[in-house]
């Protein structure tokens, strides 16, 4: 279905690039998993747990499940997301970010 790939990509796009205007480390390019690596392993569990108490599931993976010393909030899309639900996921972030939970300059 050539349709919802598209639409796919355009969500994978979206969640990415807000994500990254937010300053949070990403990964090179968009993917309909994008993963926010941080280094805290205390601090990411925390904002793991304001995203699914603000409504937005995402995986937690701590070493050594992740491929790195690092921890990672990965974040899954589909083409069954609307605009406004990968904009509700980056806003949830951005609200993290302001809360002083999540600092782009130290996130990884």
């Amino acid at each position: 279905e050539p349709q919802l790939r598209a639409k796919l990509w355009d969500n994978a796009h979206r969640l990415y690039d807000g994500l990254r205007r937010l300053g949070l480390p990403v990964g090179p390019a968009a993917s309909p998993v994008v993963a926010v690596e941080m280094a805290d392993r205390a601090n990411t569990i925390r904002c793991w747990q304001a995203l699914m108490e603000a409504g937005i599931y995402v995986n937690l993976v701590v070493p050594p499940a992740s491929p790195s010393t690092n921890c990672l909030l990965r974040n899954s899309v589909s083409a069954a997301h609307s605009a406004d639900q990968i904009d509700a996921i980056i806003t949830a972030y951005a609200g993290l970010v302001k809360d002083g939970l999540l600092q782009p300059a130290t996130a990884a």
